[in-house]
């Protein structure tokens, strides 16, 4: 019986296999499906697939970093977070609850998928926003040094002292700075507000250099240690205005977010406004703490349940399929010609 035969029907030529050459295809289909099910469940079970790879950057950026042990006072080479605790955040979410964002907003490391094809480690040019994620992450933690000190001196910090931000975690281990450079320069970022944007810079310039100010104006002139985890004014050297956080919040991949800029906001008395307060912090508050461990436990249930599905609809490993294939028959099929 031939494999295939030209038949005509309504005017036109058609192509039919016979029964034997259907189940030849057939089979062919079926084991090339089972050959790709049997290598899908090897890289299952080593968690090597696209989307695994991808949860582990992403929980990459959500866990906790090592900061430097309590203490009330800073000093040069302390690995700490900025945190504005009085900017007003949207209504918050059951899911923020859980994740313990209450109140305030962390000084955060942008990262954007394109970012992620490259590398999950921090790199020149990176922006810098508010993120209502309150606790020390590879995203937020920066090491401060004072100008002029090596990071071994571990000297203190005093109001008015020139001190730089460095990322904690960085690419090729180099050391970069955050940076803000005005509008009127060709290398300034404006971002949704129309306001100049921080960015991490490779460079340590004048645009890179902050001082602690105190948060009390007749007493900015006294030599004071600057303390840790306290109301501060963070001020931008070059600009001599304040670090400020402003509230166009929108959701991105990593919790809620806003612009942050340089911008002086003053009363009438000379008080700074609560987007210009911000906290220099080496230690976590206890309720945030507790509503981000049981918020990681939440995430680590749904993500086992999630790889025990996955290993139930593809149960085949890569011996079974080998297996299979050694006792398969000829894969080819020889079509006859009509002719």
């Amino acid at each position: 019986m031939p494999g295939k035969f030209i038949c005509k029907q309504d005017d036109s030529l058609v192509v039919r296999y016979s029964h034997f050459t259907r189940v030849g295809n057939w089979l062919e289909d079926s084991l090339a499906s089972e050959e790709f099910i049997g290598n899908y469940s090897s890289v299952l079970n080593e968690n090597k697939t696209l989307y695994q790879e991808h949860i582990k950057k992403l929980n990459k950026e959500i866990q906790l970093a090592t900061t430097t042990p309590s203490q009330t006072k800073l000093f040069s080479g302390d690995r700490i977070f900025l945190v504005n605790p009085y900017t007003e955040t949207p209504d918050a979410e059951e899911n923020d609850q859980e994740q313990g964002n209450v109140a305030g907003l962390t000084l955060s490391i942008i990262f954007t998928p394109a970012d992620y094809e490259f590398t999950d480690k921090v790199i020149p040019g990176m922006l810098v926003n508010g993120v209502t994620h309150l606790i020390p992450t590879i995203r937020n933690t920066f090491v401060i040094e004072k100008v002029g000190e090596k990071e071994e001196a571990h000297t203190a910090i005093n109001y008015g002292d020139h001190i730089s931000f460095s990322p904690q975690d960085t690419h090729f281990d180099s050391k970069w700075y955050l940076e803000c450079r005005p509008p009127n320069h060709f290398s300034g970022t404006l971002g949704r507000s129309q306001k100049v944007q921080l960015r991490i810079s490779p460079f340590f310039n004048l645009y890179s250099r902050w001082k602690i100010v105190n948060i009390d104006p007749h007493l900015r002139t006294l030599p004071f240690k600057a303390p840790a985890n306290a109301d501060v004014i963070i001020q931008h050297v070059a600009t001599n205005h304040s670090l400020c956080a402003l509230g166009n919040w929108t959701v991105q991949t990593f919790y809620k977010e806003c612009d942050v800029t340089i911008e002086q906001k003053e009363d009438i008395y000379r008080r700074p406004l609560p987007s210009n307060v911000w906290r220099i912090c080496n230690a976590i508050q206890p309720g945030h703490w507790h509503k981000f461990v049981k918020h990681q436990e939440r995430n680590r249930q749904i993500e086992q349940m999630e790889l025990l599905r996955e290993k139930q609809q593809y149960p085949l490993t890569q011996q079974q399929t080998s297996s299979a294939s050694s006792d398969r028959p000829c894969k080819f099929i020889i079509h006859k010609d009509a002719n």
